[in-house]
């Protein structure tokens, strides 16, 4: 098991927790900063060195910034974070994923319903925090279920898990009102971590592809996420940002 994180200490301190924990005992760490491409790139690299095989990959990372922020490579950070980085990922694990017949993709997201504006996805024209926010976790959606539409399930499955509010420093920089709100609503995370490993693991699972959780019960979520058309424009896009070929 090989666990990613953007900081080194912090990644440390987290994978000690694992692997004091008989379950953790084979942990491995990359630092990979999921908002730069350069570093999905080398950590891709490093994977596949590292990896004959390649069985689950789960994308739990996201990040929440109450102002516009871009990255070096001039992506705006929430939107490299949440997607781009994670799309990128995966497509460079691809062949991996599929030589291990059976892989599972798994994408930690919400039911967003926030409406992707193609012509502007990186928030330049218009720009309001929980927006982008929530079009981030759309686009998750579409390249979730986009995924599973070019897999095929004996090969590679894409599933998507909505763990509900879980306790966390994701809405750290959100403002008072909606940080109380969430401090309130939120669960500690061990009933998400039960899900995961569920989704991850569960042979009665094995075959199901491009299906959205609340938990571990199935649930669904909106219409614009679960058009083709639109999963289909939003992988052209982030194709030719992250520079693969777009039908890849």
């Amino acid at each position: 098991m090989v666990m990613l994180g953007r900081d080194a200490n912090r990644l440390a301190q987290a994978a000690q927790t694992i692997r004091n924990s008989r379950a953790g005992s084979d942990l491995e760490t990359v630092v990979c900063d999921l908002s730069s491409m350069k570093s999905v790139r080398q950590t891709a690299a490093e994977l596949l060195n590292r990896l004959p095989r390649v069985d689950a990959l789960v994308h739990s990372a996201a990040v929440f910034l109450p102002e516009r922020k871009v990255t070096p490579e001039a992506f705006e950070t929430m939107f490299a974070t949440n997607h781009l980085g994670p799309f990128l990922l995966t497509n460079l694990l691809l062949d991996r994923l599929r030589g291990s017949a059976g892989s599972r993709v798994i994408t930690v997201s919400a039911p967003s319903t926030s409406e992707i504006d193609f012509e502007d996805l990186q928030g330049e024209r218009k720009w309001s925090a929980l927006t982008q926010f929530g079009r981030t976790k759309m686009a998750n959606l579409l390249f979730a279920y986009g995924l599973a539409r070019r897999e095929t399930p004996s090969l590679v499955t894409s599933n998507v898990l909505f763990p509900g509010l879980v306790k966390s420093g994701l809405m750290r920089n959100a403002n008072a009102a909606v940080r109380g709100l969430s401090g309130l609503m939120s669960k500690p995370p061990e009933a998400a971590g039960t899900a995961l490993a569920w989704l991850a693991t569960d042979p009665g699972v094995g075959d199901l592809s491009g299906k959205f959780y609340k938990l571990a019960k199935p649930d669904d979520s909106n219409a614009f996420s679960r058009d083709p058309s639109n999963q289909d424009r939003l992988w052209a896009l982030s194709a030719q940002l992250a520079g693969l070929a777009s039908n890849i």
